[in-house]
């Protein structure tokens, strides 16, 4: 690549690559070399891009993605309602037997939890479909306990069958949701909200419900371990 270029371009790559140039136009940069746009368009071309802010985007995209990561657990940390984990620490680990419920992309964080209940010793079932969770609700019995994790909190056929369950139910969800308020008896839940956009990425984000899992396990370890 920097065989091909002229001299010209070889002082605009090293320019570019050896200043933070995030705050400068095109324009700007090629003013200081006394060069068109164009053969700022023709250097950031040879280095694989497609225009100049193809290239100046890329050089962002790191440092934006690490800014949007801690600003997300910052928010999500701040906002989980942990009051009650040590009568949910309690409960789980004296429960006869642990149901988790969550379907669809939900499901795949009930089955992350049920695996590390597992781990730590408690029993449990993880059900991830609605017709089956209604066979099983005729087979609960006192002792036993439901977590449902929820992204939303409004999932019509989830609120629809725990309605009228008698065992005690642990939610992991939004908090200002009819799941957290009315439904469960204890919420592990977060104020983030969830993105309704057209993208299945955004309406399926699992990391605000991971952050509270992870906060929940690392508690029910230091109980076990009591």
């Amino acid at each position: 690549m920097i065989e091909k270029m002229s001299e010209s371009e070889y002082d605009v790559y090293r320019y570019l690559t050896e200043h933070d140039i995030q705050e400068m136009t095109a324009g700007e940069i090629a003013t200081k070399f006394y060069v068109g746009r164009s053969m700022l368009t023709r250097v950031c071309q040879k280095m694989g891009y497609a225009s100049f802010g193809a290239y100046k985007y890329a050089q962002a995209r790191p440092a934006l993605v690490e800014s949007a990561f801690r600003i997300g657990i910052e928010q999500i940390t701040t906002s989980l309602s942990m009051r009650d984990l040590e009568a949910i620490d309690r409960t789980l680990m004296n429960a006869s037997r642990v149901f988790v419920y969550g379907t669809v992309a939900s499901g795949i964080a009930g089955m992350y939890l049920g695996r590390q209940l597992t781990n730590l010793g408690i029993f449990n079932v993880c059900v991830s479909d609605r017709f089956q969770f209604e066979k099983l609700q005729a087979m609960f019995r006192p002792g036993d306990v439901l977590i449902c994790v929820s992204h939303s909190g409004e999932n019509v056929e989830m609120n629809t069958n725990v309605k009228t369950i008698g065992i005690p139910i642990i939610a992991i969800t939004k908090r200002a949701s009819t799941l957290a308020r009315v439904l469960a008896s204890w919420c592990l839940g977060f104020d983030i909200d969830a993105n309704r956009s057209e993208h299945a990425f955004d309406r399926e984000d699992l990391f605000p419900i991971f952050v509270v899992l992870q906060n929940l396990l690392l508690s029910l370890r230091q109980t076990h371990l009591d």
